[in-house]
């Protein structure tokens, strides 16, 4: 019988500031669960998904004392500001398409320089990973935000 996962997405925030480095040595701890995450560029915030064995969202969320101990052990304090739990089919549907500094900006029809400003403006969505080229996106929320401002004149606050 097939294994059957459910996804789980935590966002948190540390009470200090921790090296980069530690980013990956909870990625390589959390291997047991697919983790794939990171530690924004604040140093203070950050998000991390896993894939937790259970047959609902409900065990799932019963699970999760082990990983958040190991998290908590590497990064120190923290509090969880978020929680999603979704099956695989939803998770599927949720992040489709991935995008970077270039597809934003061939989407907005900027320079690849003002898209990257976009994503330290207030509400720009929070990336979904880094990769080698850089941090990543889903298309679709992205596009929401894009919409979302179509109305306004010119300028987004920017946010650093």
């Amino acid at each position: 019988m097939e294994e059957i996962y459910q996804f789980v997405d935590i966002e948190y925030t540390l009470e200090r500031e921790v090296p980069p480095e530690r980013e990956l040595t909870v990625l390589v701890q959390m291997g047991g669960y697919q983790a794939h995450g990171m530690i924004h560029n604040d140093r203070l915030t950050g998000s991390i998904s896993l894939a937790i064995p259970a047959s609902n969202p409900e065990e799932a969320i019963g699970l999760l004392a082990e990983p958040l101990r190991s998290i908590r052990a590497v990064l120190g304090a923290l509090s969880i500001t978020s929680i999603d739990v979704m099956d695989e089919n939803t998770r599927r549907a949720r992040v489709t398409e991935l995008v970077g500094y270039s597809a934003i900006a061939e989407m907005a029809n900027v320079s690849r320089q003002r898209a990257r400003d976009y994503t330290h403006v207030s509400g720009f969505p929070r990336p979904l990973t880094r990769t080698q080229d850089g941090l990543v996106y889903s298309r679709a929320d992205v596009q929401q935000w894009l919409d979302s401002r179509k109305h306004e004149p010119y300028g987004f606050r920017i946010i650093k």
